[in-house]
């Protein structure tokens, strides 16, 4: 309640200043009045949305109102007509923006601009024109037209300028108060006053100039200054500049009613309708190039922040192949790579042979026995044995070396540049190695799971025949097996089998 009661007295004393504002202007325009701006920047300070109070600002306004009129209006039996002019308006600019959802803001887009100027500007200030004229013409016997069209042009210009104005001072405080908090904030609100300033001192200048009695510079120069404090400060310098421009138009109309830059003028009413015809070709033109250019913004904003968005995408996409490709290269068991990376190392032409460069190994290795070991064990104790080999085999590579699982218990290891002693060395600490590892094979004839290795080294000097390679290390890998298993054997260039013994690393002729 207490809420409520502060809120009520905070618009009621706000929209009288507003409205004496108002009723001192109409007393200096010889009782015409100009633009009546208390109720669009009442309704732009307090507008909330759907959270706005319509029922306390409408009593608000009515209790300013009649304050106001009381204390500044000459004529008193016109205060319940003019209060009650007010209060009307106020009710339609309910109605209107709950109906219709326009905006309060004159420069979000095109669109939004004829959403309200129709909206929030013509229907409210219509409806309380008629009301007005309709209830002045029964009870007073004024006429009709020339209250209607009076109220219609000084209340739709009020509210035209200044619902969009109240409407942005109440924006620009929320973004104050929240950007004081944060870093850097001072700088650019700093940098953004100092570019409102000077775009309004520009337009300041200009209709001064303009209205002086000198009249230094034409009417129609007032335009583009004011669609250039747009361009520089922002899209609210439509409504600011306008504002500026009418006040210094009014001002200068009523210094000099007969011989205004706008023309000479038979009549002060006419001189204000002159007033508030340049007032509404500036109006309109800022408006329209501030909307433009705020709906061009925002399209660049979105823009912009869709190519961010495909900048991100694609950089995640090209991670995903990369690891995609990474997968399809590596065996997902042993985490070797697989036969698809080792034939495509093996394919590539690096790995040729010259006369100054040493031989090409392949080996292929086997786990001996190892379907009886999945059948006793059970194939999870069977991929942990793979992965064991598979680390000994990969523990100790000379630089350069590939080693890949190539099928089921097969693996295969490339060696380019490698000399004959330190491809036997390998093949012999493998197969000790993996001995060694102790992994329990009851159906093995040495009791423990061991592996057999077929080594083929090419000629030095000769271009590497890859099939011949292969197969030939192939050849000695069954070879090992048919002695016995548990040892690696090499084929000779020539075609001859060399074998070591069980447990050494020397190659002996058979």
């Amino acid at each position: 309640m207490k809420r409520s009661l502060i809120e009520f007295a905070k618009v009621a004393v706000t929209f009288g200043a507003f409205a004496c504002l108002g009723i001192a202007l109409t007393h200096a325009t010889w009782g015409v009045s100009s633009i009546w701006p208390a109720n669009g920047l009442i309704v732009g300070l307090f507008f909330n949305g759907r959270k706005t109070r319509w029922r306390t600002l409408t009593i608000a306004v009515a209790a300013g109102a009649l304050v106001a009129n009381l204390l500044f209006l000459r004529d008193r039996p016109a205060v319940p007509l003019f209060t009650f002019g007010n209060v009307v308006e106020v009710l339609a600019l309910w109605v209107s923006l709950s109906a219709s959802r326009a905006p309060v803001s004159a420069v979000v887009s095109p669109r939004s601009l004829f959403r309200f100027l129709l909206c929030a500007v013509l229907f409210p200030a219509t409806v309380s024109a008629l009301a007005v004229g309709v209830v002045a013409h029964l009870t007073r016997g004024w006429p009709l037209l020339f209250v209607s069209r009076s109220w219609l042009f000084s209340d739709a210009l009020g509210l035209a300028l200044f619902l969009p104005l109240g409407h942005a001072v109440r924006g620009a405080q929320r973004l104050l108060n929240i950007g004081l908090s944060r870093r850097r904030f001072g700088t650019h609100f700093s940098r953004a006053s100092v570019h409102g300033v000077l775009a309004h001192a520009i337009v300041l200048l200009v209709s001064v100039a303009t209205f002086h009695r000198g009249h230094w510079i034409p009417p129609y120069w007032v335009l583009p200054s004011v669609i250039l404090a747009v361009l520089w400060a922002g899209s609210y310098a439509a409504v600011t500049g306008t504002c500026i421009a009418s006040a210094v138009a009014v001002i200068s109309t009523v210094s000099q009613p007969f011989s205004s830059p706008l023309g000479a003028f038979a009549t002060p009413e006419k001189a204000i309708l002159e007033v508030q015809g340049f007032t509404l070709a500036c109006m309109l033109a800022s408006y329209l190039m501030a909307s433009v250019l705020a709906d061009r913004r925002r399209y660049l904003a979105q823009a912009t922040a869709g190519h961010r968005t495909q900048l991100e995408l694609a950089r995640k996409l090209r991670e995903a192949n990369a690891e995609l490709e990474a997968l399809a290269l590596q065996d997902p068991l042993t985490r070797l790579p697989n036969r698809r990376r080792f034939e495509s190392a093996f394919a590539d032409g690096s790995f040729t042979t010259n006369a100054d460069r040493g031989e090409v190994a392949v080996m292929f290795i086997d786990v001996d026995w190892f379907k009886r070991f999945n059948d006793r064990y059970g194939h999870a104790f069977g991929d942990g044995a793979l992965r064991a080999v598979a680390n000994v085999i990969g523990e100790r590579l000379p630089d350069g070396a590939i080693a890949a699982r190539i099928g089921g218990e097969e693996f295969a290891v490339l060696m380019p540049d490698a000399s004959a002693a330190v491809a036997e060395g390998l093949a012999e600490s493998i197969v000790q190695r993996v001995r060694l590892l102790s992994i329990a094979h009851a159906d093995s004839p040495y009791e423990h799971v061991t592996v057999s290795v077929g080594l083929m080294l090419s000629k030095r000097g000769v271009a590497v025949d890859r099939a011949s390679l292969l197969d030939a290390a192939d050849a000695a890998m069954y070879r090992a097996k048919s002695e016995g298993r548990n040892r690696w054997v090499r084929l000779d260039r020539d075609g001859a089998t060399h074998v070591p013994a069980i447990g050494q690393g020397t190659c002996q002729s058979v």
